[in-house]
């Protein structure tokens, strides 16, 4: 009975809601907290997943992420959440679940696997081939401070047996693809079990919460249990290309519409087709000159002048060196340099496609979104910084 108990207790009820959506169709969904929505989009799809506001009227969106042909994942949260899904081309399937992150699902526990190891600290006990825990492959004992390695966080159940009166510190490895693990008490303990961000990083985040250090819980007790995972999360940066070139208007720069993050939190730009004024700079005949143009949260585009434009660069390199790096809570879109072999160059009055000018449109590089740590106390008073 009491093998049966410990089993069920680390089961997890699977509740799964489903809707298909089509091309030219958008639907508003409620996430409640814990759970986890998943938009599978077959290759070709194109569309938008907008985290609104969690009551309606209550502000502009928390986040605007593209469907480009991939699968999303957004959850679990402390709240619960909304969730528009457009479909521009193709068509998606839509999931709500309340699931464990770590697919434990139909699980069994045997206590001489997990809570009465031996193992001395930081070694693995294989439990692959016992099919103990679904989607976990081995048990990492934790009772000694350890520098995690890669393949101690990946698929494990860390334990704190042979703790004893010492506090123990976990310093985690670079988050990364692939990364995750469960931490578990198996035995009581008067002291604090803490597992730190890796060397020079702050990237843990905590029950919603980001930018922290350390996760731990002090005085812990048989049960309780914290996950800890590796995904890529937003940060500050340019998702999808504002492709820089000639506006319909030829002394202007044109935008396409593009998606971008700044300080964690993702946003959509539309096109603008007749372009962005590039500024007034006069540089001299025969030098080159630069404009760059950055975005802030608020979706307005601003420019930023090379600082010695009005005396001109020998080479466009040097002129792209002069400009100044995007202000805070802002990233850059891109610059355009200039160049007129007959007369001076002036930004916003001389046709970009002149007779006799040199002018180049680059847009800046889509980023990767990092991996972080993201842990999600399950049992216990797990604390943070």
């Amino acid at each position: 009975m009491k093998k049966l108990l410990l089993a069920f207790a680390f089961i997890f009820l699977f509740v799964l809601s489903v809707w298909a959506l089509n091309a030219g169709h958008d639907e508003t969904y409620i996430l409640p907290a814990g759970e986890v929505l998943t938009v599978a989009a077959p290759p070709g799809t194109t569309g938008l997943a907008v985290r609104l506001s969690r009551t309606p009227g209550g502000g502009d969106a928390q986040s605007v992420t593209p469907i480009d042909g991939a699968n999303l994942t957004f959850g679990p949260y402390a709240q619960t959440e909304r969730f528009k899904i457009s479909v521009t081309t193709g068509s998606v399937t839509v999931t709500i679940a309340k699931e464990d992150p770590l697919a434990l699902q139909n699980a069994t526990v045997d206590n001489t696997i997990i809570g009465a190891t031996t193992a001395a600290a930081g070694t693995f006990t294989d439990i692959s081939a016992t099919g103990s825990i679904k989607g976990l492959k081995s048990v990492v004992n934790g009772a000694a401070n350890l520098t995690m390695t890669t393949a101690q966080v990946a698929g494990t159940v860390w334990n704190n047996t042979g703790q004893g009166i010492a506090d123990v510190e976990h310093r985690l490895p670079a988050a990364a693809n692939g990364l995750h693990f469960r931490a578990v008490i198996t035995e009581n303990s008067a002291n604090y079990v803490r597992f730190l961000a890796a060397e020079n990083a702050t990237e843990i985040a905590f029950n919603g919460t980001s930018g922290k250090t350390y996760v731990g819980i002090n005085a812990p007790t048989i049960g309780a249990t914290l996950d800890m995972i590796s995904l890529q999360v937003a940060s500050t940066g340019i998702l999808v290309s504002p492709a820089l070139a000639i506006g319909s208007t030829n002394t202007a720069v044109a935008s396409g519409a593009f998606t971008f993050d700044i300080a964690g939190t993702g946003y959509a730009k539309a096109a603008v087709t007749a372009g962005t004024a590039p500024g007034n700079d006069v540089i001299p005949k025969g030098k080159y000159g630069a404009v760059a143009f950055d975005i802030g949260a608020d979706g307005t585009i601003d420019v930023v002048e090379a600082t010695n434009n009005a005396t001109g660069y020998a080479t466009a390199a040097l002129a792209v060196a002069g400009l100044a790096a995007a202000e805070p809570a802002h990233t850059r879109m891109g610059y355009v340099t200039a160049k007129n072999a007959d007369d001076a160059f002036t930004f916003g009055t001389t046709a970009l496609n002149a007779a006799n000018t040199t002018v180049t449109f680059t847009s800046t590089a889509p980023y990767t979104r990092p991996y972080n740590w993201i842990a999600t106390g399950i049992i216990g008073e797990w604390v943070t910084d």
